[in-house]
């Protein structure tokens, strides 16, 4: 809508956006004509949920919770995944913090989480729990120290290849190295003089000497050894022999603080060991786990498996030149687009390679007579895909339509009738259908590209794309959604698909 904006002396016009920004109902606004700039901010704040936004006001309007009585701050180490981390979007995560937003419901309290350096002394942390303290240590005169909030596995690592101790007796002798200050640090010091203990402030230092032969075996946590491992280059390198002892965390509050004291044990007592196990199972892998959840780095293989990638790198794909800008091929055939970057992470990850494959019929025909073994980025439901196996990657794409700035007023869907609509290849095959009995006509074109040459020509009114991923990408070329939206319930998941026979590939 467009409304007279007052700033001093001057009366401006600008067009308002319908998406309000908070409750109190602001609204972003645009000049007048930037019908562009107003579609990309309104797709912008569509897709900002209400729990982000309910975030960021928790952010602006509280101290975090603790002197307005919101909740209390739970202080953990910021760098050990997957016990904790911040994920992709910055947000704390990992199993001890899925344990205490558990903590918090079942005794009633709000928590906040404060991440800290693990360089920085305990006691100038300024947070009324510490929720992450090794059992093993001495707090005494600096925290009132709680029951166990967890159990660890801890482990001896060594070389893959190399047998590991089958006890640790079979340790004698041997250069063993552990983190300053961990239960493994306190456990080997403690009962077993007979090893010789190397001692490191810094995990990757460890895991390098363990590599070069300047140690034989790490002992170290099952998890937080595991997300080193997962983060370094060793992952495919270093492996676990039996466990043979647990660790503990502990939570710690200050002296005088016994109400919270004892508000924690109540609140850890409802946590049974089922509850422990299933968070166990879900951040934690088996010796055969690939990787931790919201975590970057290298995948874990198996010794067959790097031996597969080897053997049949680079792996051909067939895949889309015109389906902008999900995939699509460049002037030399390489792939760009959003494909592009995730097969990079893809290889970065395993080392499994990309060879494009562009044929005259259509990619998935390829994959299907035998040319690849991996069809591109894809919209093709399964009914679609004989003989292939989806692997799904993107997914609630609705479909919209499209046009030039002016069609935003110039097409009203509820009442004309006969619209063409240009429908780029790789679409479901119902999609036409629904077009057709929603009055519109659907006119095939050979990619997103295509269809922007066909409304531009004339031969088609709008164009049919999927949001958020390609609607971004056309509302930075000029293009804007019709409105109203096209109500087409039915939303897409885009992905790759592999021949059934390639179950190496699939995996």
């Amino acid at each position: 809508m467009s409304q007279n904006l007052s700033r001093g002396s001057d009366t401006l016009d600008y067009r308002v956006s319908t998406e309000p920004l908070f409750t109190q109902r602001y609204r972003p606004a645009v000049a007048e004509g930037e019908h562009a700039l107003l579609a990309r901010v309104e797709a912008g704040f569509a897709l900002i949920g209400v729990d982000a936004r309910r975030r960021l006001m928790a952010r602006w309007l509280s101290d975090g919770g603790v002197a307005s009585g919101r909740g209390l701050r739970i202080s953990l180490m910021g760098n050990a995944p997957p016990l904790a981390f911040r994920d992709q979007e910055g947000q704390p995560a990992g199993l001890l913090v899925d344990l205490w937003r558990e903590w918090g419901r079942r005794v009633g309290h709000d928590v906040w989480f404060q991440l800290r350096n693990t360089l920085v002394p305990l006691e100038s942390v300024e947070a009324d729990i510490i929720g992450d303290l090794p059992a093993c240590s001495d707090y005494s005169g600096r925290f009132l120290v709680s029951s166990q909030v967890h159990a660890v596995a801890l482990g001896i690592y060594h070389r893959r290849g190399e047998p590991g101790p089958a006890s640790l007796g079979e340790l004698e002798g041997a250069h063993v190295g552990a983190m300053a200050g961990n239960c493994a640090h306190a456990y080997i010091s403690s009962r077993m003089p007979e090893v010789d203990l190397h001692v490191y402030n810094d995990r990757f230092s460890m895991l390098n000497a363990l590599m070069d032969g300047r140690l034989d075996a790490v002992a170290a946590s099952r998890a937080t050894m595991g997300g080193t491992l997962i983060q370094s280059r060793f992952a495919a390198q270093l492996v676990a022999s039996n466990y043979h002892y647990d660790g503990q965390y502990v939570a710690g509050v200050r002296p005088g603080r016994e109400d919270l004291l004892r508000l924690l044990n109540v609140g850890l007592t409802e946590l049974d060991e089922a509850y422990a196990t299933e968070l166990d199972a879900q951040w934690i892998p088996d010796e055969e786990g690939r990787y931790y959840r919201g975590i970057g780095g290298e995948v874990r293989l198996t010794a067959e498996e790097r031996s597969w990638i080897e053997e049949n790198n680079p792996v051909r794909i067939a895949v889309h030149s015109s389906f902008h800008p999900l995939e699509y091929t460049d002037e030399r055939g390489g792939i760009q687009g959003v494909s592009a970057d995730l097969l990079a992470l893809v290889s970065q990850r395993t080392g499994l390679l990309f060879a494009p494959l562009t044929t005259e019929g259509t990619p998935q025909e390829s994959v299907q007579f035998g040319e690849a073994p991996l069809l591109g980025l894809n919209l093709l439901p399964e009914d679609e895909l004989s003989g292939l196996t989806r692997i799904g990657v993107l997914e609630d794409m609705p479909l919209l339509l499209y046009g030039p700035a002016k069609s935003r007023d110039a097409f009203d869907l509820s009442r004309d009738r006969g619209l063409r609509v240009a429908l780029p290849a790789g679409y479901p095959a119902d999609v036409a259908g629904r077009l057709g009995s929603m009055g519109l006509v659907a006119v095939e074109s050979a990619g997103l590209r295509d269809s922007m040459q066909r409304v531009a020509a004339g031969g088609a009114d709008l164009l049919l794309a999927s949001s958020p991923l390609q609607g971004d990408w056309l509302i930075d070329e000029g293009w804007v959604p019709v409105r109203p939206p096209l109500p087409l319930s039915a939303h897409q998941a885009a992905g790759y698909a592999v021949r059934e026979d390639q179950t190496r590939l699939l995996r």
